[in-house]
């Protein structure tokens, strides 16, 4: 009795390794196929077909527990623990059903060339969320503006040269922004600057911008009636109320 008992336990164990196997093979099966289609963060929808896809017999559950994947977002985008990635391989996947986004910040003037200093985070600008957060070991800090700020941007969630120059603007102030545009003249194309800073939502910065590309032959006064200009502004902050004003387009150009 006690030799059948011992013979039955190793035929249970055997068939157990078996399965425990046959779960990895299926489960490199599912790491290869996501490395073959490059996309080590998958939404949960993704994640299901591709399991679908290939025909092995697991579920989410079982991949979370021996580790294979990670939850990055609640229960809805998730990480291929042995696919490094990359940001702009996450935000796609994360911002799938929350709307426009694009990747703004030091991030996206590094990466366009306008400056050398490298991040230590990454602005994405967003019509949802807000707060800096750690998302799949990237640290993230959400913008949310209105759904106004949402043009100019590339299908890889970049803004394009001359949207991301009005930001820049925005960001470092009009002496930065001119050495800018006057040091790489190649990169922009003004004419398009000029109807992206007509939309700008951010008014004092559209119109520095204008007036910018007014002294490049580029913008008119009539650039100026499609501009609130009802306000006085400096052309760089901290300038103060004082000195010589351009009227066309509201703004103090140089100190008294």
């Amino acid at each position: 009795m006690y030799i059948f008992s011992m013979k039955r336990n190793k035929s249970a164990d055997r068939k157990k390794n078996i399965t425990k196997r046959l779960l990895r093979e299926d489960q490199n099966r599912l790491v290869r196929y996501f490395r073959f289609e490059d996309t080590p963060f998958v939404s949960r929808e993704q994640l299901v077909s591709g399991i679908q896809s290939i025909g092995i017999n697991t579920s989410i559950p079982e991949l979370l527990r021996c580790g294979l994947i990670q939850v990055v977002y609640r229960n809805c985008v998730y990480r291929i623990s042995e696919l490094k990635g990359t940001v702009s391989q996450l935000l796609p996947v994360l911002f799938e059903k929350d709307g426009p986004y694009y990747l703004g910040g030091l991030a996206a003037f590094h990466r366009l060339g306008f400056v050398d200093q490298v991040p230590n985070w990454y602005t994405v600008v967003n019509a949802r969320r807000s707060g800096l957060q750690q998302r799949a070991g990237f640290k993230i800090h959400f913008r949310k503006r209105k759904i106004d700020f949402f043009y100019g941007i590339n299908s890889d969630g970049l803004p394009d040269s001359e949207r991301a120059a009005i930001d820049f603007c925005d960001a470092f102030g009009f002496s930065r922004w001119w050495r800018l545009i006057q040091e790489q003249p190649d990169v922009f194309n003004l004419e398009r600057m000029r109807q992206y800073a007509i939309r700008y939502p951010i008014n004092r910065t559209a119109r520095r911008v204008l007036y910018g590309l007014q002294q490049s032959g580029v913008a008119t006064s009539d650039d100026a009636k499609r501009v609130s200009t009802r306000s006085l502004i400096a052309l760089e902050d901290g300038m103060g109320r004082g000195g010589k004003i351009d009227k066309r387009w509201g703004i103090i150009v140089s100190k008294s």
